[in-house]
């Protein structure tokens, strides 16, 4: 049987491989039920000056 490997700690602040330091961003999923749903909620959160950005899956 296979041993597993631990996988090893890396520095958060340390830069990726291509020498571009990536910053932590933390984002919510809001489900919508159909495309005027998420009009709908697209133009509730930026009416309230959240930063957003749409997508379709």
């Amino acid at each position: 049987m296979a041993t597993r490997k631990k996988t090893p700690t890396v520095d958060p602040k340390a830069p990726a491989k291509n020498g571009y330091k990536y910053k932590p961003k933390h984002g919510v999923i809001v489900n919508c039920d159909d495309e005027q749903h998420q009009k709908a909620v697209y133009d509730a959160l930026k009416a309230q000056d959240y930063n957003i950005k749409v997508v379709a899956v």
